[in-house]
């Protein structure tokens, strides 16, 4: 696990309550614009 290990169904509601309006998910060292 180079990362971390986040379960994706629960990220959403993670970030709502963060008050994040966005969330992006990328490979690790790879974003593309």
């Amino acid at each position: 696990m180079l990362e971390g290990a986040l379960r994706l169904k629960k990220l959403p509601g993670m970030c709502r309550d963060a008050g994040m309006p966005a969330l992006a998910l990328t490979d690790t060292n790879n974003m593309f614009a």
